[in-house]
């Protein structure tokens, strides 16, 4: 990532940054959960079975999606000096530009993204 800093006091310092991000599909699973009865009818009036049917499940839908994506991050941030080290504030997004799914036409369109706030303290080594 490219960071690009300027301070505004002795030891305040504010951030930008921004670059690519490449991710690795580890492992993907969807999970289901609930239960309803299901219907015969589009009224809802006739259940094929008087009880609820479960959907509680977990099935790995790895096979099914892109094994790389790419995406554009940036965020922002400040650090102040403090005793040894620096409080900070880091704000940063993130927004795939590929498509997640192997198969859009039968499973759809998602992009990756994030939204990652951090508030810490560091101290130098």
């Amino acid at each position: 990532m490219l960071k690009y800093s300027f301070n505004l006091c002795n030891s305040s310092k504010f951030y930008i940054d921004f670059g690519p991000m490449v991710g690795f599909l580890l492992n993907a699973t969807q999970k289901t959960g609930g239960s309803s009865l299901i219907y015969q009818d589009a009224a809802e009036t006739e259940p094929i079975e008087p009880f609820p049917v479960s959907f509680n499940e977990s099935t790995t839908v790895t096979s099914s999606i892109r094994p790389f994506n790419f995406s554009l991050t940036g965020g922002i941030g400040f650090k102040q000096g403090v005793g040894f080290g620096d409080i900070f504030i880091d704000i940063r997004g993130a927004y795939g530009l590929t498509y997640v799914q192997k198969n859009i036409q039968a499973d759809g369109t998602d992009h990756i993204g994030n939204l990652c706030i951090a508030v810490g303290y560091s101290i130098p080594l």
